[in-house]
């Protein structure tokens, strides 16, 4: 019986060591989040607005609409990714919408509506890789790459906005919190961050392909049941198994001749069968009165040696 509860043990630590490590690789493997682990609903990445109404919204561009974006500039150098590219406005309407997500350049404008004729009015000074600056009434808000920035405009304690940085695609994401916000004039909204928390799920991605993990870890708890089967059925069969090892072993002696040389080698193994019925003994699959017939017959084909 204690063999028994020892295997079992040995059973249940190996298969959640199975578990456990693949979603520790997991976890490790997918340090940038894709924006899905903290943004909840649908992501608009465009607004529908009417070219010609003097802003530049996020829907139109210097192609689409030269006369709220103005003409495109010419190619050229770059600086923070701007290089070639107008500067564009932003509507993120969270009457509409609740989350909006795009590419951040910087010189870009952002302008956040929670109701209506009021909102509120984002410079993007600096794009990278590292970190977002955004500039909110000549305030400096820096998130850094895989962080939520919360913004609280009306000081009430609640936070009303979240904005998350992707730095590996210079991807920003705004989400709104809290509806009908109102401006609070002067007063500076109160700023704070955390790193993006990311769902460990069932898929991880290994050089470019994604892989589920639920086969892997089916397949290899099976492999571990049928090992830990086949070993106790050998442990608890070994009485009968070495009867027939030990004939073997001593008629296959008796057909060579006595040398010194091969009496060490039968001696070795008769003390390798006596040493691996002492551990199933212990283990509890061989019972003391098995166990003593089964030591007697190889101290017995010893002194025959």
């Amino acid at each position: 019986m204690k063999g028994v509860q020892i295997t079992l043990a040995l059973t249940f630590f190996l298969i959640a060591i199975s578990l456990f490590v693949p979603i520790i690789m997991h976890f490790y493997v997918n340090q940038i989040p894709t924006g899905k682990a903290t943004v909840q609903g649908g992501v608009s990445l465009t607004v529908v607005a009417p070219c010609g109404d003097g802003t530049c919204e996020s829907s139109e561009s210097c192609t689409s609409c030269v006369a709220d974006c103005g003409a495109c500039a010419a190619a050229g150098g770059g600086g923070g990714g701007g290089g070639g590219r107008m500067p564009v406005v932003h509507l993120l309407n969270f009457k509409i919408d609740n989350t909006y997500s795009f590419f951040a350049f910087e010189g870009d404008k952002v302008k956040v509506v929670f109701v209506d004729a009021t909102s509120y009015d984002f410079d993007i000074t600096w794009a990278s890789i590292a970190y977002l600056s955004l500039k909110l009434n000549d305030v400096e808000y820096r998130i850094a790459n895989n962080e939520i920035g919360y913004f609280d405009f009306d000081n009430d304690g609640k936070n009303d906005l979240s904005v998350l940085y992707i730095g590996k695609t210079m991807e920003v994401v705004w989400t709104v919190l809290e509806k009908g916000v109102e401006p609070t004039g002067q007063i500076a909204p109160i700023f704070s961050k955390e790193k993006a928390k990311l769902a460990v799920g069932s898929d991880v991605e290994i050089f470019g392909k994604t892989i589920s993990l639920i086969p892997i870890l089916i397949v290899f708890v099976a492999i571990l049941i049928v090992f830990m089967m086949l070993h106790n059925t050998k442990l608890k069969k070994i009485e009968g198994h070495q009867k027939k090892k030990l004939n073997k072993i001593y008629n296959d002696y008796s057909k060579k001749k006595k040398t010194i040389e091969v009496k060490i080698k039968v001696k070795d193994k008769l003390n390798k069968q006596k040493n691996a019925l002492e551990r199933a003994y212990k283990s509890g699959y061989v019972k003391k009165e098995a166990y003593s017939k089964g030591k007697k017959r190889i101290d017995d084909l010893m002194k025959k040696i």
